[in-house]
């Protein structure tokens, strides 16, 4: 099994490596066209 603390390591290290100009991209596409993932779970 995957050790749950390890895992968290390297999500953190991960998203602290992210440029602050990627993140704020992402947040303006979220804002312009709002996921709609729960419409499409089920779609294949």
């Amino acid at each position: 099994m995957f050790d749950t603390k390890t895992i968290d390591d390297i999500a953190n290290r991960l998203s602290g490596a992210v440029p602050p100009g990627l993140n704020q991209f992402k947040e303006d596409m979220e804002k312009k066209r709002p996921c709609d993932c729960a419409k499409r779970v089920g779609q294949t």
